[in-house]
């Protein structure tokens, strides 16, 4: 085995915690600590490629937006809840005298409610929407419940037939109103009685609809009961044959012409006049809705198939959709998928508006709200580095969908007041899906390389390619890169040993935590296993799917490990350089409970505070991006936290410090060549491309007298 020889520290790798705002420069002997951690609801402007500026740019993204209105926050005006059935998260959009907010603190009494789907209408009659949702046997519900402070909750409601799920009586007696998770529910007062009815897709077979009558008033007088007839199994007389192709009048579909009898989503259309209900409704596997219009009532419909083009003249393709009114004269798609296996949609444009004009629905756009957010796709995977040499750092997504697999976003602003600017978009391959981005200076030339990977959906394996930057910071030359990675395993890069070559981290399926170092070049590696369970982590079935990511976590100047997996808690390791205190800490809300993500969370660390723990970047399944801030002090430290970066460099270098400071830039035999003064966290960027190469020094003094130096390497 060839000996690894020492480097100059190459302090470019991405993960070297903190885009080296904390910059493992110093030591500190602080014990691991239970950080707490604070969502943001807001924090840096982003500006799109037009020039606009996003309305919500972190509420983590859009992709399968189940849409209801309801009352969340007590002002008595309904605002929009979302819930993602790919993310399986809950998005509360305020309404405001200037538009939609999001508030995410509003979500939280609906995160442990809602399961598989949700709608929201008035089924209990006090004038405001009450929640209904999945149920092992059915359907549940949530009522409106307005507390005495003022604020909203969602009271499990019991009705008069059953105290948990939904029932209605039929010619067999008592049945549950059984619907798959997979489905949308249709739900409307289609007799005009003031009750709700339900439409339901059949649980066995999924291509017939019953129809349960809401018959709640007339049998109590109030909404509130809940009793349910079940009037039909076979609505309307309707089959569904598979995308676009129905059968009415009672006639069944022949075995050969049914494609799939999978999820479905139903919405029921309003009964206009003289018409009845009818029905619009989209299948898992089908790019197109079919839209009924019903003739007759709700008892005796009289389904008449319209053509989409008539109805929809501007519809695009949208795999299974389902629809959503917002008042009379908007209907919004959105997708109803779970999941995305062959990663063949772009999620970052799923919500196509539809308003009125005349007879007809007109498309407006096909990403609404995600236009308003920092939307990727799919499984936003950030990372932060100062790609353009300007002392702040950059941000760079990549996505595992459909579309473009990297996107940039320049800071245009400073390191304590970022603004972002949508940037270009990258394809390496455009066969190669699931991409993940790192940033590194493969070439030890004191600029970044960023180096992708992308997975083939037909393969198991990950395919890495490397791109160093033109004068314009443009990657250029996508050129392979060694590295083997699997489909289901997860990676990061850093120098954790500071010898100036890339270590590798990967989390396995099974929970297993491997790490390898490199025994060749950061250009040319070879990489070896030197622990199959680092720090001790081997397969575990409650951590499964494991996302490791170095960094500095708490300041503290010495590399950690930090981890997310299918359970959705977020651990660290504190300085996993020394054995001694290898202890695992659950990082932690302001209550004490566990941070919980989603799966497929992608997390990045960045130190906007030098001194303070990493804030969180989270890169989430919507395809957009959360901040969590720490709320927790960093350790005490001889010295005040300082960088400076990146070191080496051939010509920019930042400093910056926790405390105001006066800084000198000086040869080595002492020569003065800058000085000046460090404002507290505000960097300074120097330009060193003038000096010849070499080693030169950055010399801090605080206010009160103490001094540190480190040195600094001069590329040519």
């Amino acid at each position: 085995m060839p000996k690894k020889r020492f480097r100059i520290p190459n302090r470019w790798a991405h993960a070297l915690g903190s885009f080296l705002l904390s910059a493992w420069a110093f030591h500190s002997s602080s014990q691991a600590q239970n950080l707490e951690y604070a969502l943001m609801s807001d924090f840096m402007p982003v500006t799109d490629a037009s020039g606009r500026s996003l309305t919500m740019p972190w509420t983590g993204g859009l992709n399968s937006a189940q849409i209801g209105q309801a009352e969340v926050n007590g002002d008595d005006r309904e605002d929009l809840v979302i819930y993602d059935r790919y993310a399986r998260l809950v998005h509360t959009l305020i309404q405001t005298d200037s538009g939609l907010s999001w508030q995410p603190e509003f979500a939280l009494p609906l995160l442990d409610r809602v399961e598989s789907w949700v709608l929201f209408a008035d089924v209990t009659g006090d004038g405001n929407a009450d929640l209904l949702t999945a149920h092992p046997f059915g359907i549940q519900v949530y009522a409106y419940e307005k507390q005495p402070d003022g604020s909203v909750g969602w009271m499990h409601y019991p009705t008069a037939l059953n105290e948990a799920y939904l029932q209605a009586e039929s010619p067999n007696g008592l049945v549950n109103i059984q619907v798959s998770r997979a489905d949308v529910i249709g739900i409307r007062d289609a007799d005009g009685d003031g009750d709700q009815d339900l439409w339901v897709f059949n649980f066995s077979t999924g291509t017939t609809i019953n129809y349960y009558r809401n018959t709640s008033v007339e049998t109590t007088g109030t909404m509130g009961a809940l009793t349910f007839q079940r009037e039909t199994n076979f609505w309307g007389g309707l089959s569904d044959c598979g995308c676009g192709a129905v059968a009415l009048d009672s006639i069944m579909c022949r075995p050969a012409a049914v494609e799939h009898a999978g999820g479905k989503s139903l919405t029921i259309l309003a009964p206009n006049g003289a018409t009845g209900p009818g029905i619009l409704f989209g299948d898992e596997l089908c790019e197109q809705p079919v839209w009924l219009d019903n003739t007759g009532n709700a008892l005796a419909p009289q389904l008449q198939e319209q053509f989409l083009t008539d109805s929809l003249p501007s519809w695009q393709s949208l795999l299974f959709p389902a629809g959503y009114f917002l008042g009379q004269d908007t209907l919004v798609f959105s997708t109803n998928l779970s999941e995305n296996p062959l990663r063949t949609v772009d999620f970052s444009h799923t919500l196509h508006r539809y308003t009125r004009q005349g007879s007809t629905w007109q498309r407006q756009e096909d990403n609404w709200l995600q236009q308003d957010m920092l939307d990727v796709g799919a499984e936003a995977a950030p990372t932060w580095a100062d790609l353009d040499l300007d002392g702040d750092p950059d941000l760079l997504v990549a996505q595992a969908g459909l579309g473009d697999g990297l996107h940039i976003w320049w800071n245009e602003g400073s390191l304590d007041e970022p603004t972002l600017v949508q940037g270009p978009s990258y394809l390496p391959n455009a066969g190669l899906r699931n991409w993940k981005v790192w940033v590194a200076d493969l070439t030890e030339d004191g600029k970044p390389e960023i180096i992708m990977a992308g997975r083939n959906p037909n393969s198991a394996a990950h395919i890495f390619f490397y791109a160093e930057l033109n004068d314009a910071f443009e990657p250029i030359n996508w050129v392979p890169w060694s590295f083997t990675l699997f489909n289901g395993e997860n990676m990061d890069l850093a120098d954790i040993d500071r010898d100036g070559l890339l270590e590798a981290v990967i989390g396995l399926p099974a929970g297993r935590i491997r790490l390898l170092e490199n025994n060749g070049t950061n250009l040319e590696p070879e990489w070896e296993e030197t622990e199959s369970e680092f720090l001790g982590l081997g397969n575990d079935a409650n951590r499964v799917f494991v996302r490791p990511v170095f960094g500095d976590v708490n300041a503290d100047g010495e590399p950690d490990l930090l981890y997310t997996s299918q359970s959705g808690e977020v651990i660290w390791f504190s300085d996993i350089n020394t054995p001694s205190i290898r202890t695992p800490q659950t990082l932690v809300d302001a209550s004490g409970a566990p941070l919980e993500f989603p799966a497929n969370t992608q997390i990045s660390l960045i130190g906007w505070e030098l001194g303070k723990p990493a804030y969180l970047c989270v890169g989430l399944p919507g395809g957009g991006i959360r901040w969590y801030r720490p709320l927790s002090e960093g350790p005490a430290t001889e010295f005040p936290t300082w960088a400076v970066y990146p070191n080496p460099t051939a010509g920019r270098l930042s400093i910056r410090s926790a405390e105001t400071a006066e800084y000198w830039l000086v040869t080595t035999q002492g020569k003065i060549l800058e000085q000046g003064t460090l404002e507290a966290q505000a960097p300074v960027l120097l330009d060193l491309s003038a000096l010849p190469e070499g080693l030169y020094a950055v010399q801090l003094v605080w206010a009160d007298g103490r001094r540190q130096s480190r040195s600094v390497i001069k590329f040519p």
